[in-house]
């Protein structure tokens, strides 16, 4: 088990590493609404909805560095 406990190790490190390069991003957009169908501008919304509801629930958890929480 050495050997696959080795590997994990390796693969953490190797992770941590790429993560250290990688850079925040965030983009604001502007959708025009009057070139979208009506079944894509509910699914933006849909989308939209669940994202303000994750976003809520994540802040509601005693420990916020736990993206999951402890119900999950």
């Amino acid at each position: 088990m050495s050997e696959k406990s080795d590997k994990i190790s390796k693969s953490i490190r190797e992770t941590r590493g790429r993560r250290k390069s990688q850079t925040c991003m965030s983009y604001e957009l502007k959708i025009d609404i009057f070139h979208l169908s009506t079944n894509k501008i509910n699914n933006l919304n849909c989308i939209f909805l669940e994202a303000k509801w994750f976003y809520n629930y994540i802040l509601s958890e005693d420990d916020i560095y736990n993206q999951y929480g402890s119900r999950l």
